[in-house]
Formats: C-alpha cells, structure tokens, sequence
C-alpha cells in the first residue's frame, strides 16, 4: 500500500486497483491530449499492436523505464501517457501513475502496457 501526506492510499492486488482519498489536485493537471494528425498513426498502431489491460493486471513490480503506460479513450483518441523513464511517474511506489490510471479507467480509457 502506497500512501502521500493527503492522505491518499493505493491498494493493488491480483484483482484490485483501489484509490482512497481525494485525488482531484493530482489529476488536475493531467489533462489528456486531443487525438491529432501527429498523433493518429502512433495512438492507431497501440490499439491494434497491444491489448488493452484492466488497471488491477499491471504488475507493478516488473515494470522498467522502458514501459510506458498509455490511457486512450477508443471513441475519440484523447490521450494520455505516463513514460516510466521519468522520475516523477516511478516515486513512491508508482503513485502518480496509479493515481492516472485509476483515473483515466474510470473515466472510460482503455489502458496499454507498451
């Protein structure tokens, strides 16, 4: 379990990705881009390359920077991506990215393990 000063916990399992606490000041700047010409090809190529995976199957444990976890809502293309390469998506047990992903799937993303 993964916990900030907010009072924010996370809880992952094999079968629960739960988030307790008001999360809104750290989603609050995770603002998804619009699926755009730059963006197309790339956002097309992960929904087709890979499965979309519920939030509570990510094993956090093997993750390395090389991951990147992708949240693309498939009626539009929005989009949002947390790259592990950066220092701020990996602190803390991952709690940022848990944060998002809990988010974004909650409010219809599909998530990818690329």
């Amino acid at each position: 379990m993964s916990s900030l000063s907010r009072g924010i916990k996370v809880f992952t399992d094999n079968n629960t990705l739960a988030i307790h606490g008001n999360i809104s000041s750290y989603v609050a700047k995770m603002t998804p881009k619009l699926k755009d010409e730059n963006s197309a090809n790339s956002i097309e190529k992960i929904m087709t390359k890979y499965h979309a995976i519920m939030p509570h199957y990510i094993k956090w444990a093997d993750l390395t920077e090389k991951n990147v976890l992708c949240c693309i809502r498939p009626d539009n293309g929005q989009h949002y991506i947390f790259d592990l390469s950066q220092k701020h998506n990996t602190n803390n047990d991952y709690l940022i990215t848990k944060i998002g992903i809990y988010h974004f799937h909650d409010n219809k993303y599909n998530i990818y393990l690329v």
